[in-house]
């Protein structure tokens, strides 16, 4: 499933390229995208808990189960708005 949403996102992403209307942009990246990385969003949480429950069968598993699920979401939530910064400090010093 991973691998069919990163194949659909490379789709969606290559298509995006010759889009010539906007209603095709906001079509190929907005919900056509939306789906195919949607359809792995599970599978992403849910890697780091099977993880450490194979890896480690005792009394902390349950602990970093949830440690490793929360950081991983809280790692993309925070690294979320930093490609817009960086653009927009680079958008005003060129100006």
């Amino acid at each position: 499933m991973i691998g069919l949403s990163a194949f659909l996102t490379f789709l969606c992403l290559f298509g995006s390229a010759f889009a010539t209307k906007v209603y095709q942009l906001f079509l190929l990246q907005g919900v056509f995208l939306g789906l195919a990385q949607g359809l792995s969003m599970p599978l992403y949480i849910a890697l780091p808990s099977r993880w450490v429950s194979v890896s480690c069968n005792n009394l902390l598993s349950d602990w970093l189960k949830g440690y490793c699920s929360s950081t991983r979401n809280g790692a993309s939530r925070v690294a979320l708005p930093l490609p817009a910064l960086v653009l927009e400090e680079v958008s005003i010093r060129s100006t």
